[in-house]
């Protein structure tokens, strides 16, 4: 059987182009489902470090409560307790203008974001603040190290690094504009009944410098500043401010956070409280779901190398017709029959699975340099580091995801190869002697 496919190999194009066909679609499927976990390994796990472990809002609102949530938690963050940090935090919608600057392209910016009221003291406890502070290249942007231990002590605002790129501004050293417009305004409902905005609230900040988390969407909507400065410019009346306060917390890194998670839902009834992965699960699934369709779609590639394989197969049918007869006037049984052609079928379809596995594994490893080269040679940036943020491209091979690329090449090879292989065994012996 191998001589004879080799043979075949050799004097009929058409199945050396299935096994090729076959072998480049493998490849592309390892080589991009790699590079997508990869990328999906590196935002989770990067990202992940730069937000807090859980997230717990209170069915209450106002600052009113504040108290009486943190006395509900203390027992929380006691010594056996499964809490090691907590932190309070307020949330905003607002919009960042440049202040007036003799660019008039930095006049016509202008960005909505999320601003977060924080106590500085405490959220640096909860999520590695000082590490994004540090992860900041330019030094234009950066806050000044005698600045970090409190940069928002003074009142002024930290920007993330894709957002101040955006709004054309840079902290205290660099040479653009170092103020920002930033406006705010809390929903109401009008005397109709309809929802509307009471008198809007604005205010000009001070840039005192930027963070970077590493993930360009959420550098490119956040702001930070101190808590009570934001509830003082946002409410008239600061101690009678309703908005809804979430308290962030930090686990032990070697404890199981559904299980504490359980634990605080049933102990605290009044807390919603929700782990890193349900609080972003719509990113996660985005790139899970990308995964999938990218399968589906290179998935095309094998079907058209299989339908090469059912007209090898086919071919091989008609040109050993009077064998068959031959063989089945001698009593060979029907099933040897279909063995004999699918099982060629499948052999060729097994040889360029494995060379696409092979291939897909050795470009996967050597990503970097491919890509470099083909966005030298097409004078582009395949990869844009605004937006993919690391220095050399992630890849992470998947037991699952590499038996699935395997399982699909090798189904298709045998239904190619079986359906030409049913119609040799329903062939007349008589008949299949008197063909010419």
């Amino acid at each position: 059987m191998p001589a004879l496919i080799l043979r075949y190999l050799l004097t009929r194009r058409i199945a050396l182009l299935a096994v090729v066909a076959i072998s480049l679609g493998v490849m592309a499927m390892i080589v991009i489902l790699a590079l997508m976990a990869g990328v999906q390994h590196f935002l989770v796990d990067h990202f992940r470090h730069t937000q807090a472990d859980l997230v717990l809002v209170h069915e209450d609102r106002g600052a009113a409560q504040e108290a009486a949530i943190r006395h509900m938690l203390l027992p929380e963050l006691s010594p056996q307790g499964p809490l090691v940090a907590l932190s309070a935090r307020t949330e905003t919608l607002a919009l960042l203008i440049p202040k007036v600057s003799p660019d008039p392209v930095f006049e016509e910016r202008i960005e909505g974001v999320r601003v977060w009221g924080v106590d500085w003291s405490e959220e640096r406890q909860v999520t590695p603040l000082n590490d994004m502070l540090a992860a900041v290249k330019d030094a234009n942007f950066a806050v000044p190290m005698e600045t970090r231990a409190d940069p928002l002590g003074a009142g002024g605002i930290i920007l993330g690094d894709a957002l101040a790129a955006a709004l054309g501004v840079t902290g205290p050293a660099g040479p653009g504009p170092h103020e920002v417009t930033l406006a705010l305004a809390r929903a109401t409902t009008g005397a109709d009944g309809k929802p509307a905005f009471d008198e809007t609230r604005t205010a000009v900040v001070r840039v005192v410098g930027t963070i970077s988390s590493g993930h360009a969407e959420h550098d490119r909507t956040v702001a930070l500043m101190d808590r009570k400065v934001l509830r003082t410019l946002k409410h008239p009346n600061p101690a009678r401010a309703t908005d809804p306060i979430t308290f962030h917390a930090r686990i032990d890194p070697d404890a199981d956070a559904a299980e504490i998670v359980a634990g605080l839902r049933q102990r605290q009834p009044e807390l919603i409280v929700q782990t890193f992965v349900e609080a972003h699960r719509s990113e996660l699934l985005a790139i899970e779901d990308q995964k999938r369709i990218m399968l589906v779609i290179l998935s095309s590639v094998i079907a058209v190398a299989a339908v090469a394989i059912l007209g090898m197969v086919w071919l091989m049918v008609k040109e050993k017709t009077r064998d068959i007869g031959i063989l089945r006037s001698m009593g060979l049984a029907r099933w040897r029959i279909v063995v004999l052609f699918s099982g060629y079928g499948l052999l060729l379809g097994a040889g360029g699975t494995l060379c696409g596995l092979l291939l897909g594994l050795l470009v996967a490893q050597q990503i970097d340099p491919i890509v470099n080269g083909l966005s030298a040679l097409a004078g582009v940036e395949l990869l844009n580091p605004a937006v993919y943020r690391f220095e050399t491209i992630p890849v992470r091979f998947e037991a699952d995801s590499i038996g699935t690329v395997l399982l699909i090449a090798l189904g298709a090879s045998l239904v190619a190869s079986i359906i030409p292989a049913l119609r040799a065994a329903s062939l007349d012996p008589v008949r299949c002697l008197r063909a010419e």
